[in-house]
């Protein structure tokens, strides 16, 4: 128990052997299991050496030209859900909830920023995507499951072994770590755990970009050195965080939307199972019906991306690719890069695919 109050936990629910370790109705998870897939990102050595790469990084174009653009990997196409997409009954779903992970550690302050900028031309892209009077609910969750601790890595693979990660995740049947938005509870801003809005309210999607821009920030950045990026996605969903995370997630009638910023290596799949992750959000759409309702996005390091990248691994679980570009290397090093060509028409147009595809609820 000696670690567990060295991470500041203020109620120890359930002991904490790693044995057996609840994670609630769903079972038992892999915490370090033989063989799991380590969750890598990176951008320090990759970056001295000048030989990282990611989906498209450095193609040339048909010509022979460099594409100076953005690293951007857009999602697969859309399965169809109850014969929908193929003309069977009412197409198109009512509601849109996106959940953004967004990474706390200590590189992420101007990242952050740039998040924030670049929202309004999402709402913008995905309000005149979407029918008019869809409802959306977007709410933000991060990367931490504890407090502190001293994280490295190098080309993408974590310095600290699977012992020290597994430390520095706590799961929120094993005990509560003080703070806001840690353990998948959803981040709570200006009195609000999530933002609700009709497509058609103008004035109320202008108030989402305020909302939204100001919460991204107050996340804040050195408030957890490891990254758990697809758990912060997964257990956001979980019953066990029911109490904080009421109402946010509808299912039948409704896409979901995950999306990830990070720019370091993810260590969700050293302390959980891949299956377990992606049966978690699953299970919570299984009215809707399943994989076919989720879209995942996501703005990662594209020297780990996508093989390295347990974030990407688990957002390719539901069976296209996700949406992702390039989050830049921050400073010394160059300042973040525009984010408007993912987080824009590239994710709307995914999203509003998904949901026409979406049988109405009921």
């Amino acid at each position: 128990m000696a670690r567990r109050t060295a991470l500041a936990i203020t109620s120890l629910l359930l002991a904490c052997g790693d044995a057996d370790r609840s994670v609630g109705v769903f079972g038992t998870g892999d915490a370090g299991a033989e063989g799991a897939t380590p969750g890598e990102s990176s951008q320090g050595s990759a970056v001295a050496e000048g030989t990282g790469t990611g989906t498209d990084a450095g193609s040339d174009d048909a010509d022979g030209t460099a594409d100076d653009g953005p690293v951007l990997d857009v999602g697969a196409g859309v399965d169809t859900i109850g014969g929908c997409a193929e003309g069977g009954g009412d197409c198109g779903c009512t509601a849109v909830d996106i959940l953004f992970v967004i990474d706390n550690s200590g590189s992420m302050c101007l990242k952050q920023e740039a998040l924030a900028a670049a929202f309004p031309g999402f709402t913008e892209a995905i309000g005149a995507a979407l029918p008019p009077g869809t409802d959306l609910h977007v709410g933000i969750t991060t990367s931490g499951f504890a407090l502190g601790g001293s994280h490295s890595e190098n080309n993408c693979v974590p310095a600290e072994p699977v012992e020290t990660i597994d430390e520095y995740f706590v799961r929120p049947g094993e005990g509560v770590v003080a703070g806001n938005g840690l353990q998948g509870r959803l981040f709570e801003h200006d009195g609000r755990a999530y933002f609700e809005v009709d497509t058609s309210d103008a004035a109320g999607m202008a108030e989402l970009d305020t909302w939204f821009s100001a919460a991204a920030t107050a996340v804040g950045c050195g408030v957890s050195s490891f990254e758990f990026n697809a758990a912060g996605a997964a257990w956001a969903l979980h019953p066990d965080n029911a109490a904080t995370n009421a109402g946010f997630v509808r299912d039948e009638g409704a896409a979901l939307v995950l999306f990830v910023l990070s720019d370091e290596a993810d260590q969700s799949l050293d302390v959980e199972s891949l299956e377990f992750l992606h049966d978690t959000v699953v299970a919570a759409k299984s009215g809707c019906g399943g994989d076919a309702c989720v879209v995942g996005g996501g703005l990662f390091s594209q020297f780990c991306t996508p093989d390295l990248n347990a974030a990407y691994t688990f957002l390719a679980s539901f069976g296209a690719d996700p949406t992702w570009s390039d989050i830049g290397l921050g400073l010394p090093f160059e300042p973040p890069p525009d984010y408007a060509g993912v987080l824009g028409d590239a994710l709307a147009q995914v999203v509003a695919q998904t949901c026409d595809a979406i049988p109405p609820a009921g």
